[in-house]
């Protein structure tokens, strides 16, 4: 572990550099990107797992922004889910980019489960309840797992329901299982 802006190694020292849904949290971008880049030799890959603004984390972070808005100027980590943004952080190093898009299945034992996890371990939710969580504007507590919604399903109200198609039928339980996929990006690409 290394602060992303400053990697402490030298140059080209690196055949392979990884970042599983780390990088794509430093505030500097563009400086992370060319760190990835300068401890990586010539001709060696980078690989990235980062989240896509359309998957769940990516609305879930739009659904905290409303409660708690970004720091001034710094660009949302979702970004390192986008090839376009990809290519403009390292695509003058790079000599071939490719994208996969995966789905990742959270699995619970219930809705608030899922919801203890997040506020427990999960940085930027964690950090959103030590700072007040998320209120409304009269101070009432709001249950932000109500319509986060994913891979065809919604959560509303600690209620796993059906499709958006009207399936109509619902979950709850101890055999509950957040099916809510959440969409990420694996990128490769090799350095020039």
């Amino acid at each position: 572990m290394a602060d992303a802006k400053a990697l402490p190694f030298d140059d080209a020292s690196f055949d392979v550099v990884l970042s599983t849904f780390g990088v794509m949290f430093a505030p500097d971008q563009a400086r992370a990107a060319a760190e990835l880049v300068r401890v990586a030799r010539p001709g060696g890959r980078i690989g990235l797992a980062s989240w896509t603004p359309a998957g769940f984390i990516g609305q879930l972070f739009d659904l905290m922004r409303g409660f708690v808005p970004p720091p001034p100027g710094l660009r949302s980590p979702m970004e390192w889910g986008m090839e376009t943004r990809l290519v403009e952080l390292v695509g003058p190093s790079a000599t071939d980019i490719r994208t996969r898009r995966r789905t990742y299945t959270f699995r619970y034992r219930s809705a608030e489960h899922w919801v203890e996890f997040f506020r427990s371990f999960y940085g930027p939710t964690h950090n959103l309840h030590l700072g007040g969580g998320m209120t409304s504007a009269g101070g009432m507590a709001v249950d932000y797992t109500a319509g986060l919604g994913m891979g065809g399903q919604w959560i509303m109200g600690g209620m796993m329901t059906g499709t958006h198609g009207g399936m109509g039928r619902g979950m709850m339980g101890s055999g509950w299982h957040n099916a809510n996929g959440s969409y990420g990006m694996v990128f490769t690409f090799t350095t020039a």
